[in-house]
């Protein structure tokens, strides 16, 4: 972060919060201003690390990205120790502070909602993997494919080349329904301590670290109350539903469930 606001300089913003932790003590690097009934956290960036090209650039720079995503979320994690914060993803950035300001305004009503609906609750994110190649091979062993490999013998190299065909798409369409089953399942029982639910996009494997095939991606908003119960189901659900590896990640800032339209203002930078 650099220091106030400039030409050279844009407008940074953290979250918005319901109130300043008592042991806010500000700094160089970040300022928390009130604004009719809410408080922005916010700090300056160069304009040159945050538009057209070189922010690209920035982004292509692992160990840039990593520092500032850091430094974001830390900032963030700091609020929402002691208040409700309405987080706002990495790089959110104004020309000026009268900008934000003028978002601000507009948007209030919309804010102050969402800083109530949010209220003592935390989100939570559970994935969940597959071995599909083992898996399907687990429902070949068993049978479910159609054919026994020895009638495959006495086929003539054409047929059973189709034969084979037809036997691959439907252990994978078995393989589907299982992980189908299993998502909506795990999905179902979740959503019972959850007050609000996100399903997210499946991320490939470059992604995730090389792990399995993801099969299911969501989030949860859970009441900080019963934040236990709900992590004491998840071990549950690992011991019914073997064969899946379930990941349960969290509490985070409710990043899944703040997001509107109006966060994106025509006048931002």
């Amino acid at each position: 972060m650099s220091g106030g606001p400039t030409p050279e300089n844009l407008v940074y913003l953290f979250c918005l919060a319901d109130k300043i932790p008592e042991t806010w003590k500000g700094g160089r690097d970040i300022s928390c201003f009130p604004y009719r009934g809410l408080y922005a956290v916010t700090g300056t960036v160069a304009s040159d690390d945050f538009c057209g090209e070189n922010l690209k650039r920035n982004l292509d720079d692992f160990k840039w990205v990593e520092e500032k995503v850091r430094f974001h979320e830390q900032v963030v994690e700091k609020m929402i120790s002691a208040s409700t914060v309405i987080p706002f993803k990495f790089g959110t950035v104004f020309k000026t502070e009268e900008n934000l300001k003028k978002m601000l305004n507009e948007y209030l009503d919309a804010f102050m909602e969402i800083l109530k609906r949010l209220e003592g609750k935390r989100e939570w994110g559970i994935k969940v993997y597959c071995d599909r190649k083992a898996f399907a091979r687990s429902v070949e062993k068993d049978g479910l494919s159609g054919r026994t490999e020895n009638e495959n013998d006495i086929l003539s190299p054409g047929r059973a080349f189709f034969h084979k065909k037809k036997q691959d798409r439907l252990v994978s369409e078995l393989v589907d329904a299982k992980t189908c089953e299993a998502s909506r399942g795990i999905f179902e029982i979740l959503k019972g301590h959850s007050t609000e639910t996100r399903i997210n996009n499946l991320l490939p494997a470059e992604a995730t670290g090389g792990k399995e095939d993801m099969v299911f991606n969501a989030a949860f908003l859970v009441d900080n109350g019963r934040a236990g119960a709900f992590i004491d189901e998840v071990e549950l659900l690992k011991d019914k539903y073997c064969g899946f590896e379930i990941e349960c990640t969290g509490p985070w800032p409710p990043y899944n469930f703040c997001a509107i339209k109006e966060h994106e203002p025509a006048d931002r930078k």
